[in-house]
């Protein structure tokens, strides 16, 4: 069964509407938290934006939460590295 939309029903969106619906674009954990993570004053020594560049041996153990083939996440490490932060 073949479906035909006729012109003047693909105009019933607007372009404010149609971008609304799209999906947003595919990033990793770490890329997500450098875009739109910010620390708090309260619970964060260095409070505002999350700067990955300051600790990139979170961004192993931030991305392993969203890779499908990772099953189980261990971790070892010192105290007072940011493994709060990232979400250990």
């Amino acid at each position: 069964m073949k479906i035909r939309i006729r012109k003047k029903d693909r105009e019933i969106w607007s372009e404010a509407e149609k971008e609304a619906w799209r999906l947003p674009k595919e990033i990793s954990v770490s890329e997500w938290a450098g875009e739109f993570r910010v620390l708090p004053p309260m619970t964060s020594a260095g409070p505002g934006r999350w700067h990955t560049s300051r600790t990139p041996h979170l961004n192993g153990i931030m991305d392993a939460f969203n890779d499908p083939l990772v099953e189980e996440i261990t971790v070892m490490a010192s105290t007072q590295n940011g493994k709060n932060r990232s979400n250990v």
